[in-house]
């Protein structure tokens, strides 16, 4: 049985996210940013800084000159796709591996991540909600799986998950063997990084995620050629959307 010391060692252990880019979330969100803002919070942190000048002479800008500083980058890619590389990249830095408990392979888990992260940011302008609020709460939603895979894989235990069970029923079966869910391990992890409380609540509405969730199985048919007219206008507007918009991100990290 996994004693409570135990999640809160695994919580412990668990790669925190940089103030730096919570920093960048608050000043991109706001309306009035300006390039050098964004300049002043990446480079002083040399890993922003060697992410951002990567995107900017990425395969995604091929064709056009190589730029040497921040700002020519920052202004190269503007603040908003800025914001979803950088945060794309802190979770492919910490979904590295497959979460064997959960029968996903590392590359499915952050694409999924990706992907309901701009479904979320899509309806977020229909709602009147912060897109960049949006973007990283969809983003997160899952995050806590990460460590309870680490805690059943430290523990040996079988999770036995049934193919294409929904969310409450893995979620009454995570309670029953870790005494928490993902999404309860999800917002300690949110909590711990200092992230708003309206960003955490977003994360775990139901609404926004079923939402998202019709999104992303629409674009699986859409991307596999099958009609996804039974889907609502707005899902398949946003499925188109996010199907085009992830294209360069994905490609980026080598997914194609």
């Amino acid at each position: 049985m996994i004693q409570e010391q135990d999640l809160l060692d695994e919580i412990q252990s668990f790669s925190p996210l940089a103030p730096s880019l919570l920093h960048l979330a608050e000043v991109i969100a706001s309306d009035d940013y300006t390039i050098a803002e964004v300049e002043q919070i990446v480079r002083v942190d040399t890993a922003l800084t060697i992410d951002t000048l990567r995107y900017a002479n990425s395969v995604e800008n091929v064709g056009r000159s190589r730029v040497a500083t921040v700002q020519d980058a920052i202004v190269r890619l503007g603040g908003e796709r800025l914001f979803r590389y950088l945060y794309a990249r802190w979770l492919v830095g910490i979904a590295d591996k497959p979460l064997r408990s959960y029968g996903l392979d590392a590359n499915y888990f952050w694409v999924h991540g990706i992907t309901v992260a701009m479904a979320y940011e899509a309806l977020a302008k229909a709602r009147d909600i912060d897109s960049y609020l949006a973007f990283t709460s969809g983003l997160l939603h899952d995050i806590g799986k990460i460590t309870l895979n680490n805690l059943a894989e430290k523990f040996k235990i079988s999770m036995e998950i049934e193919l294409n069970s929904n969310d409450f029923a893995l979620m009454n079966m995570e309670k029953e063997i870790f005494g928490i869910n993902h999404r309860q391990m999800g917002v300690t992890l949110m909590k711990k990084w200092g992230f708003p409380d309206e960003l955490i609540a977003l994360a775990n509405d139901d609404i926004m995620l079923d939402l998202a969730h019709e999104v992303t199985d629409a674009l699986s048919y859409f991307e596999s050629g099958v009609d996804i007219s039974d889907f609502s206008p707005e899902v398949q507007k946003i499925a188109q959307e996010v199907s085009e918009k992830r294209v360069g991100l994905l490609e980026v990290f080598g997914i194609t």
